[in-house]
């Protein structure tokens, strides 16, 4: 059994580790989606990278297509292991996850949010004029979504790696001094 001090963890530390790797999963989709969005909207010729491109400019097309396929990559990089290294950062300068409960309940938080924005996502996705919800197909589309469920293991994957890279630190931060 763990002592009484080490069990109560004061509120506002575990909050702000616990809501760093949300920030960062956060700011690197704030970059990553609007690649995304960019590149398919870039093929059609009328996106806002295509109209950001002077017409006069010799494969220019070209040069900002090379642009985005490498900027992918590091956007999609940084949204998958950015939670993880926030987590790890955070606790490695102040040890807040120190236990395995510290650490389950740093990365529910961080499942409750990524579920909340998985959530916003799929609205969006389905939020067309077009599409009327009343037609049964619609409704077994949403229910059945792959992409639903392939974030869904995503958010997990990616809360279990933010609860272990966050005790990993403070273990490594406890382990130094």
């Amino acid at each position: 059994m763990e002592n009484n001090e080490q069990s109560k963890i004061p509120l506002v530390p575990f909050m702000a580790a616990s809501l760093a790797p949300v920030v960062a999963f956060a700011l690197a989709n704030a970059l990553f989606l609007p690649l995304i969005v960019g590149m398919m909207d870039f093929s059609n010729g009328n996106g806002l990278f295509a109209k950001l491109l002077p017409s006069n400019i010799p494969g220019g097309g070209y040069l900002m297509a090379a642009l985005l396929v490498l900027l992918f990559p590091i956007a999609g990089a940084a949204v998958l292991v950015g939670p993880a290294l926030t987590s790890f950062i955070v606790n490695l300068i102040t040890p807040i996850l120190t236990n395995r409960q510290t650490a389950i309940w740093s990365g529910i938080v961080f499942f409750i949010f990524h579920t909340i924005f998985q959530v916003v996502l799929l609205v969006f996705r389905f939020f067309d004029l077009n599409r009327s919800f009343k037609d049964p197909g619609t409704i077994l589309w949403v229910i059945f979504d792959p992409l639903a469920y392939l974030l869904l293991l995503a958010g997990l994957v990616l809360a279990c790696s933010v609860a272990i890279f966050g005790w990993l630190g403070a273990w490594m931060r406890r382990k130094k001094s």
